[in-house]
């Protein structure tokens, strides 16, 4: 006589399933906040860069201009418009962190000052947040 052998299928039973889930779900509780940090830390870098960018800009708009800065606003054209041949695109005035143009002129009294005249270069804010600027001065 043959005997009949109860066959199991073959698959997943529902607590293996969710400790399967649960298990997943520990894990990207602990690695979203690092994807997160590493995803800021990479927007610094670029807003960084972007900055580097303008600077240099600004003293190539200089080297062309008897070493004078541009001006905040000279009555028609905004510092970023008169260092714009000098920029390769304008996505250099926003860090990524905004959808806005973010970087704006800090010190008004450096308006069209030459290199010579700046006291403590290393100590001078040419270029900031746009947050700390008076947007109504042409920041």
């Amino acid at each position: 006589m043959k005997t009949h052998q109860h066959s199991r299928q073959k698959g997943f039973t529902l607590i293996e399933l969710l400790v399967v889930i649960a298990i997943i779900a520990i894990l990207a509780a602990i690695l979203f906040p690092v994807f997160a940090r590493a995803r800021e830390n990479a927007r610094k870098a670029t807003c960084q860069s972007n900055i580097n960018q303008l600077n240099k800009g600004i003293l190539m708009y200089a080297q062309d201009y008897d070493e004078r800065l541009p001006t905040r606003y000279d009555g028609k054209a905004q510092w970023k418009d008169q260092i714009m041949p000098y920029l390769k695109n304008t996505d250099s005035l926003r860090c990524p962190s905004t959808k806005q143009y973010s970087i704006g002129w800090a010190q008004g009294y450096l308006d069209r000052v030459t290199l010579a005249q700046i006291q403590s270069p290393a100590e001078t804010v040419i270029l900031c947040d746009a947050g700390m600027v008076n947007t109504n001065t042409g920041g």
